[in-house]
């Protein structure tokens, strides 16, 4: 399953268990709005791909489209927390996983993805925190 269509999967399962779930488009577009060209700004880079609500938790999702990916993604961000250099070809996979940082540091729950079933397992897992938090 390639990356989007493996985020639009997430997003409708969420949204049919009744929780608000929104992918987020990162980075800059050209837009034109009568007859003038601009670049427009959207989320900084690094923002998580979707953004979720699941029982009053606030859930980023970071979306990869397989296990290899996945894989490159950790040894990067592995590489940089023993070195603290910042590699070029590494900056959008540090920058995502700062971002996933910032998240739980603020007491959301960040969830890296790369596989549906897995990731229906954790949704599992947030609705049981979520519970545990209510009682």
């Amino acid at each position: 399953m390639r990356e989007k269509e493996l985020e639009s999967a997430i997003i409708q399962y969420l949204q049919l268990r009744g929780y608000y779930a929104v992918g987020i488009k990162s980075g800059k577009m050209l837009a034109t709005y009568k007859g003038v060209t601009r670049m427009i700004h959207l989320a900084p880079r690094g923002t998580p791909d979707i953004f979720c609500c699941i029982k009053g938790l606030f859930v980023a999702i970071e979306v990869k489209k397989d296990r290899d990916e996945m894989g490159r993604w950790e040894r990067q961000w592995e590489r940089f927390q023993k070195s603290r250099v910042l590699v070029a070809s590494a900056e959008h996979s540090i920058e995502q996983h700062q971002a996933g940082e910032k998240v739980m540091a603020a007491g959301g729950i960040y969830i890296p993805c790369c596989d549906f079933d897995e990731f229906r397992t954790d949704v599992m897992e947030v609705e049981k925190i979520a519970d545990g938090q209510k009682t």
